[in-house]
Protein backbone atom coordinates (compact mmCIF):
# COMPACT_ATOMS: atom_id res chain seq x y z
CA UNK A 1 0.00 0.00 0.00
CA UNK A 2 1.32 3.12 -0.80
CA UNK A 3 1.97 5.64 1.79
CA UNK A 4 0.17 8.91 1.73
CA UNK A 5 1.98 12.17 0.87
CA UNK A 6 4.97 10.33 -0.67
CA UNK A 7 5.66 11.07 -4.39
CA UNK A 8 4.29 9.12 -6.78
CA UNK A 9 6.81 6.63 -7.87
CA UNK A 10 5.69 5.78 -11.76
CA UNK A 11 6.59 7.86 -14.53
CA UNK A 12 2.52 8.57 -15.04
CA UNK A 13 2.13 9.91 -11.16
CA UNK A 14 5.30 11.88 -11.77
CA UNK A 15 4.22 13.31 -15.13
CA UNK A 16 0.60 14.41 -13.46
CA UNK A 17 2.28 16.07 -10.65
CA UNK A 18 4.17 18.48 -13.34
CA UNK A 19 1.26 18.98 -15.19
CA UNK A 20 -0.52 20.18 -12.32
CA UNK A 21 2.14 22.38 -10.94
CA UNK A 22 2.75 23.91 -14.27
CA UNK A 23 -0.84 25.09 -14.56
CA UNK A 24 -0.85 26.48 -11.16
CA UNK A 25 2.48 28.56 -11.95
CA UNK A 26 1.28 30.01 -15.30
CA UNK A 27 -2.46 30.73 -14.35
CA UNK A 28 -0.94 32.53 -10.95
CA UNK A 29 1.91 34.25 -13.92
CA UNK A 30 -1.25 35.22 -15.92
CA UNK A 31 -3.45 36.54 -13.22
CA UNK A 32 -0.34 38.65 -11.81
CA UNK A 33 0.25 39.92 -15.39
CA UNK A 34 -3.11 40.92 -16.07
CA UNK A 35 -3.25 42.64 -12.56
CA UNK A 36 -0.04 44.49 -13.33
CA UNK A 37 -1.59 45.56 -16.82
CA UNK A 38 -5.26 46.95 -15.30
CA UNK A 39 -3.47 48.65 -11.98
CA UNK A 40 -0.98 50.59 -14.56
CA UNK A 41 -3.71 51.28 -16.60
CA UNK A 42 -5.95 52.67 -13.93
CA UNK A 43 -2.66 54.48 -12.41
CA UNK A 44 -2.26 55.96 -16.20
CA UNK A 45 -5.84 56.99 -15.88
CA UNK A 46 -6.13 58.48 -12.33
CA UNK A 47 -2.71 60.47 -12.82
CA UNK A 48 -4.09 62.32 -16.22
CA UNK A 49 -7.72 62.60 -14.12
CA UNK A 50 -5.48 64.75 -11.58
CA UNK A 51 -4.17 66.89 -13.81
CA UNK A 52 -7.62 67.51 -15.39
CA UNK A 53 -8.94 68.44 -12.03
CA UNK A 54 -6.26 70.95 -11.08
CA UNK A 55 -6.12 72.48 -14.68
CA UNK A 56 -9.71 73.10 -13.89
CA UNK A 57 -9.04 74.80 -10.84
CA UNK A 58 -6.16 76.98 -12.05
CA UNK A 59 -7.63 77.84 -15.76
CA UNK A 60 -10.70 79.29 -13.27
CA UNK A 61 -8.68 80.71 -11.03
CA UNK A 62 -6.41 82.73 -13.66
CA UNK A 63 -9.74 83.51 -15.44
CA UNK A 64 -11.97 85.08 -12.41
CA UNK A 65 -8.23 86.91 -11.92
CA UNK A 66 -8.25 88.58 -15.36
CA UNK A 67 -11.89 89.10 -15.48
CA UNK A 68 -11.68 91.54 -11.79
CA UNK A 69 -8.34 93.40 -13.23
CA UNK A 70 -10.23 93.95 -16.35
CA UNK A 71 -13.33 95.36 -14.90
CA UNK A 72 -11.35 97.33 -12.42
CA UNK A 73 -9.14 98.97 -15.28
CA UNK A 74 -12.54 99.90 -17.24
CA UNK A 75 -13.82 101.10 -14.15
CA UNK A 76 -10.68 103.12 -13.20
CA UNK A 77 -10.67 104.55 -16.99
CA UNK A 78 -14.35 105.67 -16.65
CA UNK A 79 -13.52 107.10 -13.12
CA UNK A 80 -10.28 108.84 -14.82
CA UNK A 81 -12.43 110.39 -17.55
CA UNK A 82 -14.94 111.73 -15.52
CA UNK A 83 -12.22 113.29 -13.09
CA UNK A 84 -10.48 114.42 -15.46
CA UNK A 85 -13.00 116.32 -18.14
CA UNK A 86 -11.87 119.81 -17.93
CA UNK A 87 -8.14 118.47 -18.71
CA UNK A 88 -9.32 116.68 -21.55
CA UNK A 89 -11.36 119.27 -23.06
CA UNK A 90 -8.87 121.35 -22.49
CA UNK A 91 -6.15 118.66 -24.83
CA UNK A 92 -8.94 118.76 -27.18
CA UNK A 93 -9.16 122.31 -27.90
CA UNK A 94 -5.12 122.23 -28.09
CA UNK A 95 -4.53 119.04 -29.20
CA UNK A 96 -1.00 119.57 -30.64
CA UNK A 97 -0.19 120.40 -26.86
CA UNK A 98 2.81 118.41 -26.17
CA UNK A 99 2.80 120.03 -22.23
CA UNK A 100 -1.13 118.78 -22.08
CA UNK A 101 -0.41 115.37 -23.76
CA UNK A 102 2.50 115.21 -21.30
CA UNK A 103 0.56 115.86 -18.40
CA UNK A 104 -2.30 113.92 -18.73
CA UNK A 105 0.19 110.74 -19.83
CA UNK A 106 2.26 111.26 -16.52
CA UNK A 107 -1.17 111.21 -14.36
CA UNK A 108 -2.04 107.49 -16.43
CA UNK A 109 1.51 106.44 -15.78
CA UNK A 110 1.13 106.81 -11.82
CA UNK A 111 -2.41 105.80 -12.18
CA UNK A 112 -1.87 102.59 -14.10
CA UNK A 113 1.18 100.27 -14.19
CA UNK A 114 1.45 99.14 -17.27
CA UNK A 115 0.50 101.71 -18.94
CA UNK A 116 1.31 102.43 -22.89
CA UNK A 117 -0.56 105.05 -24.21
CA UNK A 118 -3.96 106.77 -24.87
CA UNK A 119 -5.85 109.35 -27.11
CA UNK A 120 -9.31 110.91 -27.12
CA UNK A 121 -11.72 110.66 -30.46
CA UNK A 122 -14.99 112.56 -30.60
CA UNK A 123 -18.88 111.63 -31.18
CA UNK A 124 -17.92 110.65 -34.90
CA UNK A 125 -15.02 108.43 -33.74
CA UNK A 126 -12.61 110.70 -35.21
CA UNK A 127 -9.01 110.57 -33.71
CA UNK A 128 -8.21 114.10 -32.08
CA UNK A 129 -4.28 113.75 -31.26
CA UNK A 130 -2.07 113.89 -33.59
CA UNK A 131 -0.27 110.33 -33.06
CA UNK A 132 3.41 111.15 -34.70
CA UNK A 133 4.52 108.29 -32.54
CA UNK A 134 2.35 106.14 -34.59
CA UNK A 135 1.17 104.41 -31.12
CA UNK A 136 -3.15 104.11 -31.98
CA UNK A 137 -2.75 102.23 -35.20
CA UNK A 138 -5.92 101.22 -37.20
CA UNK A 139 -7.01 98.01 -35.05
CA UNK A 140 -7.40 100.48 -32.13
CA UNK A 141 -9.28 103.47 -34.30
CA UNK A 142 -11.17 100.98 -35.66
CA UNK A 143 -12.52 99.60 -32.02
CA UNK A 144 -12.62 103.13 -31.11
CA UNK A 145 -15.04 103.94 -34.20
CA UNK A 146 -17.10 100.61 -33.21
CA UNK A 147 -16.92 101.71 -29.58
CA UNK A 148 -18.39 105.31 -30.36
CA UNK A 149 -21.35 103.70 -32.63
CA UNK A 150 -22.52 101.67 -29.21
CA UNK A 151 -22.53 104.54 -27.43
CA UNK A 152 -24.68 106.47 -29.61
CA UNK A 153 -26.86 103.07 -29.77
CA UNK A 154 -27.18 103.18 -25.97
CA UNK A 155 -27.82 106.53 -24.79
CA UNK A 156 -30.21 109.49 -25.47
CA UNK A 157 -27.87 111.73 -26.63
CA UNK A 158 -26.33 112.44 -22.50
CA UNK A 159 -23.21 111.31 -21.12
CA UNK A 160 -24.64 108.92 -19.03
CA UNK A 161 -24.99 105.94 -21.08
CA UNK A 162 -22.66 102.47 -21.12
CA UNK A 163 -21.36 100.39 -23.63
CA UNK A 164 -19.30 97.29 -24.18
CA UNK A 165 -15.72 97.31 -25.55
CA UNK A 166 -14.85 93.54 -26.06
CA UNK A 167 -10.71 94.25 -25.60
CA UNK A 168 -8.58 92.05 -27.47
CA UNK A 169 -4.56 91.81 -28.10
CA UNK A 170 -3.47 94.69 -31.14
CA UNK A 171 -0.39 93.75 -32.47
CA UNK A 172 2.06 96.39 -32.94
CA UNK A 173 5.61 95.93 -33.15
CA UNK A 174 7.72 95.88 -29.99
CA UNK A 175 4.35 97.49 -28.72
CA UNK A 176 1.48 94.48 -28.30
CA UNK A 177 -1.35 96.07 -26.26
CA UNK A 178 -4.93 95.83 -25.45
CA UNK A 179 -7.09 99.01 -25.40
CA UNK A 180 -9.82 100.33 -22.23
CA UNK A 181 -12.33 102.58 -23.61
CA UNK A 182 -15.24 104.84 -21.65
CA UNK A 183 -17.16 107.85 -21.98
CA UNK A 184 -15.44 110.93 -22.69
CA UNK A 185 -18.48 114.05 -21.80
CA UNK A 186 -18.24 117.90 -20.33
CA UNK A 187 -20.92 117.34 -17.97
CA UNK A 188 -24.04 115.96 -19.15
CA UNK A 189 -23.02 116.14 -22.92
CA UNK A 190 -21.55 112.97 -24.45
CA UNK A 191 -18.16 114.82 -26.14
CA UNK A 192 -16.98 111.23 -27.41
CA UNK A 193 -14.34 108.51 -26.34
CA UNK A 194 -11.38 108.24 -23.80
CA UNK A 195 -8.90 105.86 -24.61
CA UNK A 196 -6.02 103.95 -22.83
CA UNK A 197 -3.93 101.03 -23.89
CA UNK A 198 -2.15 98.96 -21.70
CA UNK A 199 0.88 96.49 -22.01
CA UNK A 200 -0.55 92.74 -21.39
CA UNK A 201 2.31 92.37 -18.43
CA UNK A 202 -0.60 91.86 -15.28
CA UNK A 203 -1.98 89.34 -17.72
CA UNK A 204 1.44 87.49 -18.07
CA UNK A 205 2.14 87.15 -14.39
CA UNK A 206 -1.36 86.35 -13.96
CA UNK A 207 -1.20 83.08 -15.59
CA UNK A 208 2.41 82.57 -14.73
CA UNK A 209 1.18 82.62 -11.10
CA UNK A 210 -1.53 80.28 -11.33
CA UNK A 211 0.57 77.66 -13.69
CA UNK A 212 1.53 74.66 -12.56
CA UNK A 213 5.02 72.64 -14.00
CA UNK A 214 3.79 70.54 -16.70
CA UNK A 215 0.95 72.87 -17.33
CA UNK A 216 0.34 75.69 -19.96
CA UNK A 217 -2.50 78.36 -19.31
CA UNK A 218 -2.52 80.63 -22.45
CA UNK A 219 -5.24 83.02 -23.62
CA UNK A 220 -6.66 82.99 -27.00
CA UNK A 221 -8.98 84.64 -29.77
CA UNK A 222 -12.17 83.80 -29.38
CA UNK A 223 -13.09 84.78 -32.60
CA UNK A 224 -10.23 83.00 -34.02
CA UNK A 225 -9.73 79.75 -32.55
CA UNK A 226 -6.33 78.99 -30.74
CA UNK A 227 -4.79 82.14 -31.97
CA UNK A 228 -2.55 82.56 -28.91
CA UNK A 229 -2.73 86.13 -27.33
CA UNK A 230 -0.67 86.08 -24.09
CA UNK A 231 0.88 82.95 -22.72
CA UNK A 232 2.88 82.81 -18.82
CA UNK A 233 6.12 84.15 -21.01
CA UNK A 234 4.44 87.01 -22.79
CA UNK A 235 2.17 88.29 -25.35
CA UNK A 236 2.09 86.68 -29.05
CA UNK A 237 5.04 89.16 -30.02
CA UNK A 238 7.43 87.68 -27.61
CA UNK A 239 6.96 84.53 -28.27
CA UNK A 240 6.53 84.00 -31.56
CA UNK A 241 10.70 83.20 -32.44
CA UNK A 242 10.43 80.48 -30.13
CA UNK A 243 6.89 78.41 -31.39
CA UNK A 244 3.74 79.19 -33.45
CA UNK A 245 1.41 82.01 -32.26
CA UNK A 246 -1.45 78.90 -32.76
CA UNK A 247 -2.01 76.13 -30.58
CA UNK A 248 -0.40 73.02 -31.89
CA UNK A 249 -2.56 69.59 -32.94
CA UNK A 250 -0.89 67.94 -29.88
CA UNK A 251 -1.81 70.85 -27.42
CA UNK A 252 -5.04 71.28 -28.56
CA UNK A 253 -5.98 67.51 -28.31
CA UNK A 254 -4.33 68.23 -24.62
CA UNK A 255 -6.58 70.68 -23.70
CA UNK A 256 -8.90 69.97 -20.17
CA UNK A 257 -10.18 73.32 -19.15
CA UNK A 258 -11.54 76.95 -20.76
CA UNK A 259 -13.23 79.79 -19.55
CA UNK A 260 -14.40 82.74 -21.33
CA UNK A 261 -13.22 86.60 -19.71
CA UNK A 262 -16.35 88.76 -20.49
CA UNK A 263 -16.04 92.05 -21.71
CA UNK A 264 -13.07 90.74 -24.04
CA UNK A 265 -12.00 88.30 -27.19
CA UNK A 266 -10.48 86.68 -24.68
CA UNK A 267 -10.54 82.69 -23.63
CA UNK A 268 -8.25 81.38 -20.91
CA UNK A 269 -7.52 77.32 -21.79
CA UNK A 270 -5.32 75.22 -19.93
CA UNK A 271 -3.44 72.01 -21.53
CA UNK A 272 -1.41 69.51 -19.96
CA UNK A 273 1.97 69.28 -21.67
CA UNK A 274 2.18 66.75 -24.72
CA UNK A 275 5.42 65.29 -23.75
CA UNK A 276 4.51 65.25 -19.86
CA UNK A 277 1.73 62.77 -20.09
CA UNK A 278 3.45 60.28 -22.92
CA UNK A 279 7.06 60.33 -20.48
CA UNK A 280 4.47 59.59 -17.60
CA UNK A 281 2.88 56.45 -19.58
CA UNK A 282 5.82 55.53 -20.67
CA UNK A 283 7.82 55.61 -17.34
CA UNK A 284 4.66 53.78 -16.10
CA UNK A 285 4.79 50.96 -18.80
CA UNK A 286 8.60 50.60 -18.14
CA UNK A 287 7.85 49.95 -14.39
CA UNK A 288 5.17 47.11 -15.25
CA UNK A 289 7.57 45.70 -18.01
CA UNK A 290 10.25 44.87 -15.61
CA UNK A 291 7.38 43.58 -13.01
CA UNK A 292 6.50 41.21 -15.49
CA UNK A 293 9.58 40.14 -16.57
CA UNK A 294 10.02 38.83 -13.01
CA UNK A 295 7.04 37.15 -12.74
CA UNK A 296 7.87 35.33 -15.97
CA UNK A 297 11.31 34.50 -15.25
CA UNK A 298 10.03 33.16 -11.57
CA UNK A 299 7.37 31.04 -12.87
CA UNK A 300 9.83 29.53 -15.48
CA UNK A 301 11.90 28.78 -12.82
CA UNK A 302 9.38 27.29 -10.46
CA UNK A 303 8.84 24.99 -13.70
CA UNK A 304 12.19 24.08 -14.40
CA UNK A 305 12.71 23.01 -10.71
CA UNK A 306 9.74 20.95 -10.45
CA UNK A 307 10.33 17.42 -10.40
CA UNK A 308 9.81 15.39 -13.40
CA UNK A 309 10.56 18.70 -15.42
CA UNK A 310 11.69 18.39 -18.99
CA UNK A 311 10.93 14.28 -18.76
CA UNK A 312 9.29 12.02 -20.91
Amino acid sequence: MAVTGQEPKTPQGRRARSRILLIVVVTAALFACAAVVYFTQQNIRSAERRHEILLGTEVSAAANSITAYLESRQQQVKDFAREQSPLLNELAGNAQSAVLHRQIGNILRLRFPGYFTFTIADRDGTDLIDDLDGFVGDACKLGIREYVEHLAASGNGTANRTADYRTVIHPQANNYHFDVMAPWSDGDVLKGVFFVSFFPTQLRGTLNAHQSPGHALVIINTDRPYLIEVTAAGARDKISLRRDINLTDDEIAQIRATQDIPGSHWRVVGYVEPDLLKRARTDAWFDAAIFLTFVIVAAAGIIGLAPGAGRA
